[in-house]
């Protein structure tokens, strides 16, 4: 039997004889399944054929391209009732694989058949080459992806979530690791995460806005923990401080600021307590209102009595960094929208137990007591104003207990500036946020309020405390 030619295919005459089955008024339809593409290629959806009994159709073979999708390998493509294998059919956008006849006209193993028509295709190419890890997407086959490969930051090489840490992906961004929250149900704070650590999408902003020293700033996206570090997380890097100390930590630039050149640990700092026993004697407080307790308790209220050092510290052992000036005012003030409160412009706290004071823990208004009428129980639960949170999702940006930033103080630029970062020399930090003893009189609670404090202070205070931040 003479092979009949249609398009660019040729079809054997096993083929036809494979049709001729129809003739006797049974029909038959087969349709494309996956068909395994050569290395490199997609998996593709094989297109649909149909043969309604006439050997003219038959000995047609048409498809429409199928949607590509990465990954090597796959089942063989179904081919309806045309038997034998094929070559790089033309419109597939395939590069190799095989057909197998489902044959349901009971047509035999055919010859082959070469596709010779259509060269690669419209959806030929190589296809999607599967998982990288490094890339930020965390995809099937992995557990965590931060954007690189290097370990010691909750993410393996492997992306593969590092022992003693918990990361927490999303869709299209890169993993956030931590170590504080490892074995924590997950709901401790205020029925969330007490390390999330929402995303602030960087802008420009009038830092100091009100003020006589005011610049343009703008800030590269970044991350701030959603809530101020509780006791139960620090109580974390206490029972790991001996060994990670004594092991070199923290290492020279650990916890620096991408943006911001000479903005990680030093070696030369040499203030950090050299064991367990004199970390926490560094943080307690207690007879002043101090929220550490060696033992069980207290593990939701935000850690204070925190200098510098250890905050720093802290934050470099939970994969982060302390935010800096810029970074905490832009998040507080809701990026351009420059607002004096974190949750906007009103309404203005009046220092009185009405409607304002559900939106700050501050003038010791905590318990429902008259203002300035301070007790230990006027320190809150972090979030536990849901009212005063800001743009981004953080809560207590003003109120609750200060917050270290890494900067030293300093007047402002003159001039705008991108990532401004005072981190050369300096003789005092700066911090933010006002605290839960705060008056509004001196408008501490503003988005713009500045406070200092000598860097060489060996223990904290009762109204200290501290915020990590992370890159995005």
């Amino acid at each position: 039997m003479r092979s009949f030619e249609q398009n660019t295919f040729r079809v054997s005459a096993a083929a036809l004889l494979a049709a001729c089955y129809s003739i006797l008024g049974t029909g038959c339809s087969g349709h494309g399944v996956w068909e395994s593409g050569g290395t490199g290629g997609g998996a593709e959806v094989g297109a649909s054929q149909s043969d309604n009994g006439s050997i003219s159709v038959a000995a047609t073979v048409t498809g429409t391209a199928g949607d590509e999708s990465g990954g090597t390998g796959g089942p063989n493509e179904s081919s309806g009732g045309v038997a034998g294998s094929e070559n790089g059919a033309g419109d597939s956008g395939g590069v190799s694989g095989s057909d197998s006849s489902l044959a349901p006209c009971g047509s035999a193993a055919g010859a082959s058949e070469a596709g010779t028509g259509g060269g690669s295709g419209t959806g030929g190419g190589s296809g999607s080459a599967g998982s990288l890890c490094g890339n930020g997407i965390v995809e099937l086959d992995e557990g965590c992806d931060q954007g690189n490969v290097t370990p010691g930051d909750g993410c393996n090489a492997a992306c593969s979530v590092e022992s003693g840490w918990v990361c927490t992906n999303a869709a299209d961004q890169n993993s956030v690791c931590n170590r504080s929250c490892f074995g924590m149900i997950g709901d401790e704070c205020q029925g969330i995460d007490c390390c999330a650590s929402p995303l602030v999408r960087g802008g420009t902003f009038t830092q100091g806005n009100g003020t006589s020293s005011s610049f343009q700033a703008t800030v590269s996206s970044f991350r701030l923990d959603k809530y101020e570090v509780t006791v139960a997380r620090f109580r974390k890097f206490v029972d790991a401080y001996e060994s990670w100390h004594a092991a070199g930590n923290p290492e020279n630039n650990a916890g620096a600021n991408p943006n911001v050149s000479g903005s990680g640990w030093s070696t030369t700092w040499t203030s950090l307590p050299t064991n367990a026993t004199q970390l926490k004697a560094s943080v307690s407080c207690s007879s002043n209102n101090g929220t550490w307790l060696d033992g069980a308790g207290n593990d939701t209220l935000p850690m204070n009595c925190v200098n510098w050092y250890t905050s720093f510290a802290f934050c470099i052992w939970d994969g982060g960094r302390l935010p800096t000036e810029s970074e905490w005012e832009y998040t507080a003030a809701g990026g351009s929208n420059n607002y004096l409160y974190p949750w906007g412009n009103f309404p203005v706290p009046s220092n009185a137990q009405d409607g304002t004071a559900a939106y700050a823990a501050y003038d010791c208004l905590g318990d429902g007591s008259a203002p300035a009428s301070c007790t230990f129980a006027d320190i809150l639960p972090v979030g536990s104003k849901p009212l005063g949170q800001g743009l981004y999702g953080q809560r207590d940006l003003a109120g609750s207990v200060y917050e270290w930033t890494l900067d030293w103080f300093a007047s402002y630029p003159t001039s705008p500036s991108t990532n401004y970062a005072k981190v050369d020399a300096g003789t005092q930090r700066a911090f933010r946020s006002g605290d839960w003893g705060t008056s509004t009189s001196a408008l501490q609670l503003t988005t713009t309020s500045r406070e200092i404090m000598g860097k060489l202070l060996p223990w904290g205070i009762n109204n200290l405390g501290l915020r990590c931040a992370r890159n995005p």
